[in-house]
C-alpha cells in the first residue's frame, strides 16, 4: 500500500516525500519547497517538532495487547483502522462504524435510531476509585487487555479524566462538592454517532448525576434540541419514560415537548423567540451590539429545566433513583448559544472540547473570549498531537481577556489506542492525545 502525504509548502500529494532532515516531522515534494519553508517558518519550529517526534514511543506506551499491531500497521501505511476492525468482525458494526475511515461522515444523522439495551457494569462487586490509566479501568471492568473497547471509549474516559483534574488543577476553585455535574461538550462529531458510550460514566461515577450538552455546528437538524435521560435502577441503566413538561415561569414561555424515544428540548422564550444559531465569526455577545449578553449565572433560570431530572422520573420511584444522566444536542457555535443552553440546563461546571483544533478554526476565537470572562467556568481541551496542543494553548493565551490560570499540556492517559497519522506531518497522533485548559482567576473581592 503506497501512502501519499502532503507537501507542507504547496499541499500537493506525493508518494515520494522529502522529510526535514532535522526533525523528520514535515514532508515536502521537493528540495526547493523544503528550503522555502525553512526560510519562511520552519526554522522557528523545527527543534520543537523534533522533541515531539522523540515522544512517539511514549504515546504508544499503552497496556493493550493490540497496541503494537495497530501502531506498526497504521503508522507504516500497511493497514488501516478498517482492516484492523474487520479482523475482529467489528467493521461497520453499530458504534464501531464511526471509527471506519471508509464511511461517509454525516455526523449524527442516524443518532436517533441507535438502540440502547439496559446496561450493567461488569463489576458489580466493587466501587470505582479515581482511574489513572486504561489498565486501572480495565481491571475494574474485569476485561482482558486484548479487548478493543477502549477504541470507542476514549471520549467518555477522557471527559472523566478532565473532571478528575479540576480539584487538582483548581484546588481553591468554586468546583461543586455536591453530586450534580453539568458539562458543555463542544465540537462534537464522532460523539454524535457514539453517544451511548457516555453511559459508561454512570458506572465510573456512581454517585454523580451528569448533564452533558453536545454543542456543535455538526449537530444535524433532526438531532438539534433532542434530549435523552437515563437513570440507574438496581444496578442497571435504563432510558427514562419521557414526560411532558412546561415552564411555569411568568417570564419565560418555554415548552419542553417530548416523545417516547427522545425528548425534544426546543426552547421557546418570550425574551427572544425561537433559538437562532449562527456559525459566523462574530465577537462575543454584549450590550453594545444590541444582543443579549452572556451571563454566567450560578444556576438554571428555567424552572422546567432546573427540575428536568425529576420531571423524567415517575413520582412513586423518584426516591429509589440515585443517579441520572441527561444527554442533549444543540446546533451552533458555543458563543452563539451559550446563554440559551445555560438558561435551560444551568451553569456548567466544565466546558470541554475534544480534539478541538483551536489554532485551525478561527470560529474558536469568540468562544475563547467568552470563556475568559471572569465568571466563566473552567474549560479543558484535547488535541491529536502535541504540536496542535501547543498551538492551541498559544491561541488561548493570545485571546484570553483577564487573569487566567493555565492547565499545562500533558499526555492524556485515556487517549484512543489507535494511531491516526495525518497526511500533512509525521507527528505521532492519537485521538484525545494531549490535554490542556484554562480557568479565570477567581475575584478575591467578588
Amino acid at each position: 500500500m503506497v501512502q501519499c502525504v502532503e507537501c507542507q509548502t504547496c499541499g500537493r500529494l506525493t508518494s515520494q516525500p522529502i522529510e526535514c532532515p532535522r526533525c523528520h516531522a514535515i514532508n515536502y515534494c521537493s528540495q526547493v519547497h523544503r528550503q522555502a519553508h525553512w526560510r519562511a517558518d520552519h526554522h522557528d519550529e523545527c527543534h520543537r517538532m523534533q522533541q515531539h517526534i522523540l515522544r512517539c514511543q511514549e504515546l504508544r506506551d499503552l497496556p493493550f495487547e493490540f497496541i503494537k499491531q495497530t501502531a506498526d500497521m497504521v503508522d507504516s501505511g500497511q493497514s488501516t483502522a478498517c482492516q484492523f476492525l474487520a479482523q475482529r468482525q467489528l467493521h461497520l458494526q453499530d458504534l464501531w462504524k464511526a471509527e471506519c475511515s471508509c464511511c461517509d461522515k454525516r455526523w449524527g444523522e442516524n443518532a436517533m435510531s441507535l438502540i440502547v439495551e439496559p446496561v450493567q457494569c461488569s463489576n458489580q462487586g466493587s466501587s470505582p476509585s479515581a482511574f489513572k490509566s486504561w489498565k486501572d479501568y480495565y481491571m475494574f471492568q474485569r476485561w482482558s487487555l486484548s479487548d478493543p473497547r477502549a477504541i470507542i471509549l476514549d471520549a467518555p474516559m477522557t471527559l472523566l479524566w478532565a473532571l478528575q483534574q479540576l480539584p487538582i488543577w483548581l484546588p481553591v476553585s468554586s468546583s461543586k462538592n455536591h453530586h450534580d455535574v453539568i458539562v458543555h461538550y463542544l465540537g462534537a462529531q464522532k460523539e454524535l454517532d457514539q453517544w451511548p458510550v457516555f453511559l459508561e460514566l454512570m458506572h465510573v461515577m456512581p454517585c454523580t448525576s451528569l448533564q452533558i450538552s453536545f454543542i456543535s455546528p455538526d449537530v444535524p437538524s433532526n438531532l438539534d434540541g433532542k434530549r435523552k435521560i437515563f437513570t440507574k435502577q438496581q444496578g442497571s441503566i435504563v432510558l427514562s419514560d419521557a414526560v411532558q413538561a412546561a415552564c411555569t415561569s411568568s417570564e419565560c414561555e418555554a415548552v419542553l415537548a417530548s416523545d417516547a424515544a427522545m425528548q425534544d428540548s426546543s426552547h421557546y422564550c418570550s425574551h427572544g423567540g425561537q433559538k437562532q444559531f449562527s456559525c459566523e465569526f462574530d465577537s462575543p455577545r454584549d450590550d453594545t451590539n444590541g444582543m443579549h449578553p452572556v451571563v454566567w449565572s450560578a444556576e438554571s433560570q428555567c424552572p422546567a429545566a432546573k427540575d428536568a431530572a425529576q420531571l423524567a422520573q415517575p413520582a412513586s420511584s423518584a426516591e429509589s433513583i440515585s443517579q441520572t444522566l441527561q444527554l442533549s444536542f444543540q446546533t451552533g457555535c458555543y458563543h452563539d448559544v451559550a446563554t440559551d443552553i445555560q438558561q435551560e440546563f444551568g451553569r456548567p461546571d466544565l466546558v470541554f472540547g475534544a480534539n478541538a483544533g483551536l489554532a485551525a478554526y478561527p470560529s474558536w476565537v469568540p468562544t475563547l473570549q467568552l470563556l475568559s470572562h471572569p465568571a466563566a467556568p473552567a474549560s479543558i481541551f484535547t488535541d491529536f498531537c502535541e504540536e496542535a496542543a501547543f498551538q492551541g494553548m498559544r491561541v488561548m493565551q493570545a485571546v484570553a481577556q483577564g487573569s487566567m490560570q493555565w492547565m499545562p499540556i500533558t499526555l492524556n492517559p485515556f487517549r484512543k489506542p489507535l494511531s491516526c497519522q495525518g497526511r500533512d506531518n509525521n507527528l505521532p497522533s492519537y485521538s484525545n492525545a494531549f490535554i490542556f485548559g484554562m480557568a479565570p482567576v477567581a475575584d478575591e473581592h467578588g
